[in-house]
């Protein structure tokens, strides 16, 4: 089963000397796969954090980091294997032939491998890959010194031979000028497979020329031996310069064929088709050790965790402060609203106050005369044949009067008591209500029956308000010997008793009119 290709967002090629470090930027969603941006770091200056760094972004939005090893540090070797339905069994066949293969204890080595067509049906070509675990170590320490954790380390030149024409038997060699010295990468390609592949460091000389093409001469032998080689190729040399004037004679007589030569790709483009294989899943070599890329990974995670964690903290405190700020303009808010209601609860307070202070006084101006306008109306419509003895005038709305009739002239109540029923004052009837008159029998000092009768009745004022405010108590009284109402003398006086406040009246005080 395969694994599942994870999608990429962004790539980056990093390559490290000790002179400079070149980086390429790359959109790995672009189907192009364009440039992004391009940038040389000289003077051991780090590259950008925010372009080879990772974010919580990059959890979505995967960013690939690829490193590339020198080539001179590099051992190559081709072995045709069995094709293979896993490579998990491909890998395994690797591992067991490793220990003859690799030029140094498998304990000192870092190794991976590449896969290249074969015309051969049932076999495949691996190119495996070996690097000592010192130089990767040195070399990781570059990268992380100019501030990037590479997910994946390469050999550039590996894509090129990948990608080499295979359709005619050839000797293909790639020159590269690194310094004072030349890096030759020879690979032969033999029936459309890559038979036989070898790179080796060489000074850049007449000697180094000499030595390239003995080197050649020992593959041929053994290539006859193996089987695989009848004939010299055809030379194809691939050249960063077109300079190496000494190298291209060298090999042209050795070939004893004409030389093709063609131009080598340049690091940009190396970069993109790096780029373009990694983020692919074509590209199967990587070097990173396990425990670099466990150890990068953890701390990437820890970095994420710590700054999720600080930032929930910010938060948390920006929260809080929020939280504090928010609390004491609500106080303040609070502590004005108490005032403005206890202000407003005062107010209101007064405002009842005044009101009933202004009833009791208007209450009070009503009661001033109002015992003298009923006395004045009862009066008015009191008929001859009647006297009044008395009067009473209190809580402000009850009148009870009391008097005397001839026996013969009762019916001159039952008028009175009707005209009393339809008193106005104003435009406004007197009394609200005037109870059913009273009339008993008068009994004289012998107690015998008298000519005359007493009668009696109550009436209540059509008033509103605080009528409870005072008592008052009025009375008339009137000397017995006098015969008729014009020839009498009148006594009246009241007393006001005061129940909730404003000013009453002396109790005793006293008026007379007549």
């Amino acid at each position: 089963m395969s694994k599942r290709k994870r999608k990429w967002h962004e790539c980056n090629v990093v390559q490290a000397d000790e002179a400079a470090v070149h980086l390429w930027q790359f959109n790995a969603s672009d189907r192009n796969f364009a440039l992004k941006s391009e940038r040389t770091e000289t003077g051991g200056s780090p590259l950008p954090p925010k372009t080879v760094g990772k974010t919580w972004q990059n959890l979505i939005q995967g960013k690939l980091n690829i490193a590339w090893l020198p080539e001179n540090q590099v051992f190559l070797r081709t072995i045709q294997l069995p094709e293979c339905e896993r490579e998990e069994e491909l890998r395994q066949m690797l591992e067991f032939q490793l220990e003859k293969l690799s030029p140094a204890p498998i304990s000192q080595i870092v190794w991976s491998y590449e896969i290249i067509p074969s015309s051969a049906e049932g076999q495949v070509t691996v190119l495996l890959i070996i690097v000592e675990a010192t130089i990767v170590e040195s070399e990781l320490e570059r990268f992380e010194s100019a501030g990037c954790q590479p997910d994946r380390l390469e050999v550039p030149w590996c894509h090129e031979l990948v990608l080499v024409d295979r359709a005619t038997d050839q000797l293909w060699v790639r020159l590269g000028q690194q310094g004072d010295d030349i890096v030759a990468l020879t690979a032969w390609i033999i029936d459309q497979t890559v038979q036989h592949v070898t790179l080796a460091k060489l000074p850049n000389t007449d000697e180094g020329a000499q030595s390239l093409t003995e080197q050649l001469d020992r593959t041929a032998w053994t290539g006859e031996l193996e089987g695989w080689l009848s004939d010299i190729p055809a030379v194809q040399l691939c050249s960063d310069s077109e300079a190496d004037v000494l190298w291209q004679e060298r090999l042209e007589s050795w070939s004893a064929h004409p030389l093709e030569t063609q131009r080598a790709r340049l690091p940009q483009e190396l970069a993109t088709i790096s780029a373009q294989r990694a983020t692919r899943s074509d590209s199967r070599a990587n070097l990173l050790p396990e425990g670099h890329r466990t150890r990068y990974r953890q701390q990437y995670i820890d970095g994420m965790w710590m700054k999720g964690i600080g930032t929930i903290m910010l938060m948390y405190i920006f929260g809080v402060l929020i939280y504090f700020a928010m609390l004491e303009w609500i106080q303040r808010e609070y502590s004005d609203l108490q005032m403005q209601g206890r202000t407003t609860a005062q107010q209101y307070t007064n405002v009842l106050k005044m009101q009933a202070r202004i009833d009791v006084l208007q209450e009070q101006v009503d009661l001033k005369f109002s015992a003298l306008e009923c006395l004045r109306v009862i009066s008015e419509q009191l008929p001859t044949e009647l006297r009044l003895d008395s009067f009473k005038f209190y809580m402000g709305k009850t009148l009870s009067l009391y008097g005397k009739v001839s026996t013969a002239d009762t019916e001159k109540v039952i008028d009175y008591h009707r005209a009393l029923i339809n008193a106005e004052l104003g435009d406004a009837k007197l009394f609200s209500n005037v109870s059913d008159p009273s009339i008993t029998a008068a009994r004289g000092q012998s107690r015998t029956l008298s000519t005359d009768s007493r009668w009696s009745f109550t009436c209540e004022l059509e008033r509103s308000g605080f009528w409870w405010t005072h008592f008052l108590i009025a009375t008339i009284s009137v000397p017995s010997s006098d015969a008729s109402r014009s020839s009498s003398s009148w006594r009246f006086s009241w007393w006001s008793i005061r129940f909730l406040s404003g000013p009453a009246l002396t109790n005793g005080e006293k008026f007379a009119s007549r």
